[in-house]
């Protein structure tokens, strides 16, 4: 396998993603890119060659949709195809969809629980057991993105909220399970991001003063600011990690204040 450190990132080819590939490129790391956009991954490899870096690393991109019924598999494949040994997996992948969920069409709502459930728990199956039998004795590491939306339910994403509810879950389980194996497992939880998840899930910017697309977009955080948390966690003590004041503050309240309080305001933002 080759002894470059390398970095997988789903959903690498825009967003969040992208700008994780652009921080840890940056950093010297070689990277394995997958995206459902082929376009996307080939303006990525632009971007990253115009960069002129000393020294840079190779990018392996992979087209492929990560709902598909062998996707986890071609992965594992395309990674031994390319000598790669994984030492951090960054499971970024995901969208979100905004309705009453009796509203959505199921086979869209299928298919983000899929990538932001399935996906995650496969790739997280597959290469955690690589990396307990990998020859290197370079530090392993396993990054889920998950949301401050994975704090308390969310009428209006519903089923979206859930499912990285279920992320935020897995990975502290996860962590607990192979600390002693020596893979740290971290869990970055976003707020409101300035990415086209916004537009995927509905909430597009030209919408009426105060409704919920309207106040995401006012409030929402830079990727590189997600991206470069992203980048901090590795080798940090903290399992859960939360960029941005606003967002902390969120997750203490939810966390401390009870249920009563908290869903009433929460029902009252995204019902708008």
């Amino acid at each position: 396998m080759n002894s470059q450190k390398t970095v997988l990132v789903t959903g690498g080819g825009s967003g969040i993603g992208k700008e994780i590939c652009k921080r840890f490129y940056k950093e010297g790391y070689q990277l394995v890119v997958i995206s459902l956009d082929a376009d996307e991954l080939n303006t990525l490899q632009e971007e990253l060659s115009s960069l002129n870096m000393p020294n840079s690393q190779p990018v392996h991109c992979l087209p492929l949709d990560l709902t598909g019924s062998n996707a986890t598999r071609n992965v594992g494949a395309f990674c031994d195809k390319i000598h790669c040994d994984i030492d951090i997996l960054i499971n970024n992948a995901g969208f979100g969809l905004h309705d009453k969920h009796s509203d959505l069409n199921l086979d869209q709502v299928n298919a983000m629980l899929h990538l932001n459930i399935l996906a995650v728990s496969g790739l997280c199956h597959l290469f955690a057991n690589r990396m307990l039998q990998s020859k290197t004795s370079t530090p392993k590491t396993i990054i889920n993105i998950g949301s401050t939306s994975a704090f308390q339910p969310i009428p209006m994403l519903a089923a979206y909220a859930a499912s990285k509810a279920f992320v935020v879950s897995f990975t502290e389980a996860l962590s607990v399970e192979l600390k002693d194996d020596g893979i740290d497992v971290h869990c970055v939880c976003p707020g409101t991001t300035k990415t086209p998840f916004l537009d995927v899930a509905g909430l597009s910017d030209n919408t009426k003063f105060g409704s919920t697309a309207y106040i995401a977009h006012k409030i929402a955080m830079s990727p590189k600011d997600v991206a470069n948390l992203a980048f901090n966690v590795v080798g940090s003590k903290y399992i859960t990690a939360v960029p941005g004041l606003v967002n902390k503050l969120h997750y203490q309240m939810t966390h401390w204040l009870p249920n009563i309080i908290v869903q009433p305001v929460v029902n009252r933002l995204f019902n708008r």
